[in-house]
């Protein structure tokens, strides 16, 4: 049997069957073995793993975030170079070894916790202010991150935070080190300080060609033009798209009944009490009252407490068990003794502020704006879709603005900051710097990827032409290069009078006599510290005056003045007790103590719960998603 199988198997039939069987096995199986991860594992913490979409997610977040400071300049390359790629992978592997941590002390997080704090995120909340899915969707879109990514992210949050606030629960600071820091930065000092204008002095004529282009060409990158893009977008605008819905009266009027709670202010009444331990005195009490008795009389005699509640709310009564009492009264006036665990109320109802509600008139057009709004969400995504599918289908940049019904955008010669060569901001071009920072992202001829802006629209770009930065031609800047020369001109003679004048000082020539004779201004600063800059001062003259001892004598030449000047006197900080000032600067100082100090704790705990696990990064993969 078994060699007729054999005899068999060397047949063309048989040999037809293999093939095809392994084809199949090519089809079904192989190329699923072979097709790459499209999320792969790129840290592992233990036997946690993080995949490629969180780190791109948190450093987008973190250039985002170093854009919002210093500018749109900011590219992925330039945040790679000062290492903020590794900042990320460091924040990550803390997230994920604190997770751990707290799981092995028996934290959890539940359900409940996780949708409370997802309701309760403002990141998430619409016009309304109330939970927005729409809005939820979005930005888990825009970062990037599965909802089952971002809850699991938003469970460790939860379990970290209490970690970390019982780990850096200590004691303040101790004084002697909250004193020496307050003597540090508290410290003050007097000067006498000289000084002199660079323009006032003598400006040197004009050296000729030779001088000025050894000057033009010693400076780099001063006389450059600035690198430039011209640059094709479609951009997709929630405000833009909302002009184009008509929103009917009638759907207003809607809105405006289910809205009615935001616009209407709860009735406020002005309330003042008296509260007994006796039910029968309370009684007494309101009874004369009642009957138009005084209430500074019957307070002052009658054995109880009187407190003024000011101006409240039926839900803001506090205790609960006065709000029914309190609002059931038609009028002002008083109530029976209410008992409660703090004895027995009697209330007086002092004013009543009814309920104001908002006409319709009034929000009508707000009302319009915000469905307007919610109305063009359906049709924004709809277009943004429609753009990505052209493009997905091998068409230009101009077809998929025709199929997103928007007109295609074009911008000439634009530079980082969003200026032309002209240093004017072309109009329609978005004003976020999310949109710069994409344009010099993205290589010459190439498309940048569907992007969403904080305000909820996208926009799709080309950069259709890289204009290098180069130096302008010596003859059109050559006024501003002897502009600059004669500046530095300036800055050497500033140098050397300061010089000869600091030396007459110490010599012990007057300073009103030296002054005059050097043509410098004199001015007597009193006590300042080191983070004031009195006038006829700058901050780096003030740091020099600290650095010097007293009655040492200094020259300074900053950017468009020179200083000579002589320390008076260091003042030593006050800290009595009776000293206003002094303690609240002593207080201020505790808390930045204590916070350095918690965020030390935290670090160091960080790292020796970090020694206790393997870790392990794939760098040249996070490398490959973030470049």
């Amino acid at each position: 049997m078994i060699t007729a199988m054999r005899k068999g198997a060397t047949g063309w039939v048989a040999k037809i069957l293999f093939v095809l069987l392994i084809l199949s096995f090519g089809a079904w199986g192989i190329v699923d073995y072979l097709q790459p991860d499209p999320d792969p594992v790129v840290i592992r913490v233990g036997d946690t793993e993080v995949r490629q979409s969180l780190v791109r997610s948190q450093f987008t977040s973190a250039v985002e975030r170093l854009r919002q400071r210093v500018g749109s300049t900011v590219t992925n390359e330039l945040a790679l170079s000062m290492g903020l790629d590794q900042q990320v992978i460091d924040g990550i592997v803390d997230q994920q070894v604190m997770s751990r941590e707290a799981q092995s002390l028996g934290l959890s997080t539940t359900e409940g916790m996780l949708r409370s704090a997802v309701m309760q995120d403002p990141n998430f909340q619409g016009v309304t202010g109330t939970f927005d899915k729409v809005r939820y969707e979005q930005i888990l879109f825009r970062s990037g991150l599965s909802e089952d990514q971002f809850l699991k992210d938003l469970s460790g949050r939860l379990l970290r935070d209490p970690l970390i606030g019982a780990v850096v629960a200590a004691p303040p600071p101790p004084k002697p080190i909250v004193d020496e820091q307050y003597a540090f930065f508290a410290e003050k000092r007097k000067a006498t300080v000289l000084s002199q204008m660079h323009a006032a002095l003598p400006a040197p004529s004009d050296p000729g060609e030779t001088v000025l282009r050894a000057f033009y060409d010693k400076a780099e990158t001063t006389y450059n033009l600035p690198e430039l893009r011209d640059i094709s977008a479609i951009v997709l605008s929630p405000e833009q798209i909302a002009k184009t819905f008509a929103v009917p009266e009638e759907r207003l009027k809607e809105e405006y009944q289910s809205r009615l709670g935001q616009y209407q202010r709860a009735e406020e009444r002005t309330v003042a009490q008296l509260v007994f331990q006796d039910e029968a005195a309370a009684a007494k009490a309101a009874e004369r009252l009642k009957a138009g008795g005084d209430w500074v009389s019957v307070a002052s005699d009658s054995g109880g407490v009187a407190t003024e509640l000011g101006s409240v709310t039926k839900a803001g009564m506090i205790p609960p068990e006065l709000a029914e009492p309190t609002f059931a009264l038609a009028k002002a006036g008083f109530s029976d003794p209410v008992k409660t665990p703090f004895g027995y109320h009697v209330l007086w109802v002092k004013a009543i502020d009814p309920t104001q509600t908002k006409p319709f008139d009034d929000v009508k057009e707000e009302l319009r704006h915000a469905l307007a709004l919610d109305m063009a969400i359906d049709e924004l995504i709809a277009r943004a879709n429609a753009a990505e599918d052209t493009l997905a289908a091998g068409n230009s940049l101009e077809a998929a603005a025709e199929a997103a019904q928007v007109q295609l955008l074009r911008f000439s010669g634009i530079s980082r900051t969003g200026q032309d060569a002209a240093g004017k901001r072309p109009e329609n071009m978005p004003s976020n710097a999310q949109f710069l920072g994409v344009a010099f992202q993205t290589l010459e001829g190439e498309r940048s990827i569907l992007t969403e802006t904080p305000d909820g629209g996208y926009f799709i770009l080309r950069v259709d032409r890289t204009i290098a930065s180069a130096k302008r031609p010596f003859d059109q800047v050559r006024n501003s290069v002897l502009a600059d020369w004669t500046e530095s001109e300036r800055s050497k003679q500033a140098d050397a009078a300061a010089a000869k004048l600091a030396e007459s000082l110490r010599a012990g020539m007057p300073v009103a006599e030296a002054a005059a004779a050097a043509g410098f201004t004199v001015v007597v600063v009193p006590g300042f510290s080191r983070g004031e800059t009195p006038g006829g001062t700058t901050p780096d003259l003030i740091q020099a005056l600290f650095k010097a001892k007293k009655g040492e004598v200094l020259a300074h030449n900053d950017s468009d003045r020179v200083f000579v000047a002589r320390v008076d006197e260091v003042l030593a900080p006050t800290t009595g007790a009776d000293d206003k000032e002094a303690q609240e600067v002593l207080e201020q100082l505790r808390q930045v103590l204590n916070r350095d100090r918690r965020q030390e704790i935290a670090r160091a705990f960080q790292e020796a719960a970090r020694a206790e696990y393997d870790v392990d990064i794939d760098r040249p993969a996070i490398e490959r998603v973030l470049r």
